[in-house]
């Protein structure tokens, strides 16, 4: 790579500023006063400088050029006398009369016509000069004499700099110009300025990376030339151009150094801990606070959101740590982590100081390790997800042969699953479990492995598993019994889940609260794997026992089981068709669960309960969105549950092409048979087809495996097929299939349908109040409207009922039950009402897709614009039309505009 000049020879982007300057110096504002440039260092200010000297030499003033450093400030005067020697002038050091000769000097160059003195690195002037220059501005003389300067800050000292510009200042004299990093255009020009061949980064990142700083820029464009480098960037600066670097901030050895690369090892930080910077960098407390406010004040450091600080330039920053011996990195390893054993009650120093032991340790470090995970069990409590990278690099600083590795990989795993990586959990810690001896870590070890598989739908591994830890467990374990009861269920074999769950049961009412074989959180794990399992094995009267013990010891429990505890009375509730104490349980589990943490059974217990409660456009939103987390965290159970749920809600509202897709997809993730023929002979039903749809059911039922909730839902749809079909022997077929289940208790929605079904096939208005008045109770928004439109065709205040359906269903957008119950007010001679909706009453995700079709944007153009799927995007434009009374995209884009939709 060929580079071209120097970077302060290349300037660009800074014409508009350069013109302001002159046009101000043309109109006068800078005679018998000061312009003061202010900037970083390598940001272009001495530059500017020069330009503007040029610029005044060209319109006939005269100029005479300082440029100071830190060898000139040590002799007072020096860099004035040896400029006005430059320019011939003769100065007269002998009986202490130098600074009146220089003001003598100054005076009588004015005499002769205007005059600009120009000083590059005002911070370098001497106090003498200082006061030679502010006697000299105070001389009204012939011409005006102006003074030209660039600095990185505006010193705040009581003499020197300061006071020359304090005075300047007073008098209105004193103008300042700050130079800002170059925007991203003008990143480019300098770039194409800089080098011949092209450069590995866009200009883009070169201004990210630098701020726009051309030294900086200059910095890179150099080491590129050296490494070769054709992409990536470099990560070391070399030695030569660090010290350069440095110099242009730093004096060499000065404690401003030593505490900015205390700083770049911290970094980022808080002003809070700046102490245990200046400890590190051997600087007392003040000093580390006036050194601080330095860096902030010349642009060093900068601010961020969350209230620390970090340097403006990661290639500053990375050449301070570079320029860092290795001594000097052991000695503030070792004393970092005496530090942090001796400061456990100061969370943000302890981060900070975590912070560098995590740069600095090297693997079989067992004492940073230790440091390492006690960080990371802190972050644990408040964010899991930011604690794992801290539990990983103390894992990497431990052998694997160490027994030290097993319990950290314990640890790991937990705050994976805390996090919502079942996936993660496992491949982190499963190796380790053989590494444990029994007892009670390795009991935890094992459940929370035996949950993680559990959540993927690993079955048969997660039955292995919970079989082979409780016979090496030393002693019984309630948690484990429990997770071996839902595996035993899910796989089949209900009689061994019964028996477990029967002598949990017995325990509890035993010993309800004598922790002697578990400790509370323990015992809350337990029961809500209980809980789950008879989610999916339907025994409501279990379930309800098992919540009402859960919420009992609930509040004993430590904050994660708490949370935990609660997301699962939230889960079993939304499973009830309990609407009122699922958003109770939510409302408890919420706040409670600390930040990042991804808990599946409050997902599909979110999505569920807005479902109930007729909030589908919600609902839609909310199970798209998890659906994809879970599917990325291998939750396959919780995964499919609310697939399901989308599939209903979907065919329920007449958008059969992408349910069938889901469909097709579902059987293709091996989702249970029996559940895809439910929702196939849903569409079936709502499409007219009910022949197709009972057949399927059927067919279904003669499956010798068919179980739990699955041999459920098909005998419930095939009760609601029947009844479309207008087959009363048939409806009461079903339903005492179901009740030969021997389920004492059901969920409500079930309990609901069949109620509305039993009371319809039998003509006995009564059982149709009773279903009605249930899914009133639990505001169950679509069996509501099924039940008004039961009561209208028995002919119950039928005008009313039916008119309340056809609004009921029109509102949920549930096209098909809203067609039927129209035919029905027609067949009566009834009016069929036509509630319109304003734009205001369309949802946001109504309007936003309506905006995206105003702008002209195709379906996949709307798809990924709002992280939908094309085919939810056809469906939403099929209910828009329907709900609008739209025939095209072009109406449909006028809806916002005109205020209404129908």
């Amino acid at each position: 790579m060929t580079v071209l000049p120097r970077a302060e020879d290349v300037f660009v982007g800074r014409a508009d500023e350069l013109s302001l300057l002159t046009e101000l110096m043309d109109s006068g504002a800078f005679d018998h006063g000061a312009l003061v440039i202010l900037g970083e260092a390598g940001i272009g200010k001495s530059a500017m400088l020069r330009r503007f000297c040029d610029a005044a030499a060209e319109t006939g003033r005269r100029t005479l050029r300082i440029h100071c450093d830190a060898l000139l400030t040590e002799e007072p005067l020096g860099a004035l006398v040896d400029a006005l020697r430059n320019h011939g002038v003769s100065i007269d050091e002998t009986g202490g009369r130098a600074q009146a000769a220089v003001v003598n000097a100054l005076t009588g160059l004015v005499e002769d016509g205007p005059l600009i003195l120009g000083i590059d690195n005002l911070h370098h002037l001497d106090d003498a000069s200082c006061a030679a220059l502010a006697a000299a501005l105070r001389n009204r003389a012939k011409h005006p004499f102006s003074l030209a300067a660039a600095t990185r800050g505006r010193p705040q000292s009581a003499g020197g700099v300061g006071a020359l510009l304090d005075m300047l200042d007073e008098t209105d004299r004193l103008t300042t110009h700050v130079v800002e990093g170059l925007p991203e255009d003008a990143v480019a020009q300098f770039l194409g300025s800089a080098v011949v061949e092209p450069l590995p980064w866009e200009a883009a990142e070169v201004a990210a990376r630098t701020a726009g700083n051309p030294a900086l820029i200059r910095l890179l464009i150099e080491d590129a030339a050296h490494h070769g480098s054709t992409g990536g960037s470099a990560t070391v600066v070399r030695a030569d151009r660090r010290k350069r670097l440095l110099g242009r901030f730093f004096t060499p050895k000065s404690a401003l150094l030593r505490f900015a690369q205390a700083f770049s090892v911290l970094e980022p930080t808080s002003a809070a801990t700046a102490r245990s910077t200046a400890w590190l960098a051997g600087l007392g407390a003040d000093e580390a606070e006036h050194l601080f406010d330095r860096l902030v004040s010349e642009g060093i450091l900068e601010g961020t959101q969350s209230r620390c600080f970090r340097f403006r330039h990661a290639v500053l920053r990375q050449a301070l740590r570079d320029d860092i011996g290795p001594a000097t990195w052991e000695r503030w390893h070792r004393d970092v982590i005496a530090l942090l054993k001796s400061n456990p009650e100061h969370p943000a120093l302890q981060h900070d100081l975590a912070n560098l032991i995590r740069e600095i340790a090297r693997p079989g470090d067992r004492e940073a390790a230790t440091a390492l995970v006690a960080e990371a069990e802190r972050l644990c409590k408040e964010d899991p997800a930011r604690s794992v990278p801290w539990f990983r690099e103390a894992l990497a600083l431990i052998p694997p042969d160490d027994n030290a590795h097993a319990h950290v990989a314990v640890r790991t795993a937990r705050a994976l699953m805390l996090a919502g990586e079942p996936r993660m959990a496992t491949l982190t810690g499963l190796h380790a479990l053989d590494d444990l001896p029994p007892g009670a870590e390795r009991t935890k070890l094992a459940a929370l492995f035996v949950s993680a598989l559990m959540k993927q739908g690993a079955l048969p591994e997660a039955k292995r598993l919970v079989q082979r830890e409780r016979r090496a467990a030393s002693r019984p374990s309630l948690r484990l019994a429990s997770q071996a009861a839902y595996v035993y269920a899910a796989t089949g074999e209900t009689a061994r889940a019964d028996a477990i769950v029967e002598k949990a049961m017995a325990y509890f009412r035993r010993q309800p609260h004598e922790p002697d074989r578990s400790s509370v959180d323990e015992r809350i794990h337990a029961l809500a794997d209980l809980i789950h399992l008879r989610c999916l094995s339907p025994r409501g009267d279990d379930i309800l026992r098992l919540m009402a013990e859960l919420e009992a010891v609930a509040e004993d429990g430590g904050p994660i089981a708490r949370a935990g505890a609660y997301a699962t009375l939230a889960f079993g509730y939304s499973t009830l068709g309990d609407t009122g104490r699922c958003a109770a349980a939510l409302d408890r589990a919420l706040p409670l669960l600390p930040a990042g943490t991804v808990r599946p059974d409050i997902l599909v217990a979110q999505a569920r309960n807005a479902v109930h409660l007729g909030d589908w456009d919600r609902a839609i939103t909310m199970i798209e969105s998890a659906t994809a987390v879970l599917r990325s965290a291998g939750m396959m159970a919780y995964f499919e549950l609310l697939r399901f749920s989308q599939v209903g809600l979907l065919v329920s509202r007449g958008s059969w092409a992408p349910a069938r897709e889901l469909l097709r997809t579902a059987q293709t993730d091996g989702a249970p048979e029996g559940l895809v023929d439910a929702e196939l002979a849903h569409i079936d039903m709502l499409s007219g087809d009910t022949d197709a749809a009972r057949d399927r059911l059927l067919r279904r039922l003669t499956t010798p495996d068919l179980r739990g909730t699955v041999r459920l839902r098909v005998l419930s749809r095939l009760a609601e097929v029947e009844a479309q079909r207008g087959s009363s022997p048939g409806v009461l077929a079903a339903l005492d299939k179901i009740e030969g289940l021997g389920l004492s208790a059901l969920d409500n929605h079930t309990r609901v349908i069949m109620l509305l079904e039993r009371g319809h096939a039998t003509g006995d208005p009564e059982l149709v109040r009773a279903g009605c008045a249930l899914a009133d109770t639990h505001h169950l928004t679509l069996l509501q409207a099924r039940g008004r439109l039961y009561l209208g065709l028995a002919g119950m205040n039928a005008d009313e009922n039916l008119r309340e359906a056809a609004t009921m269903f029109h509102l949920l957008d549930a096209l098909p039950w809203r067609r039927r119950t129209a035919d029905e007010l027609r067949r009566r001679g009834l009016q069929v009402p036509r509630p319109r909706k304003k734009a205001g009453g369309l949802t946001p995700t109504e309007r936003q897709l309506i905006q995206l079709v105003g702008l002209g944007k195709s379906n996949r153009q709307i798809a990924t614009a709002m992280a939908l799927s094309v085919k939810t995007v056809e469906a939403y434009l099929t209910r828009l039309y329907q709900k609008t009374d739209c025939t095209s995209r072009v109406e449909l884009a006028r809806v916002l505009d005109s205020g209404s939709a129908a």
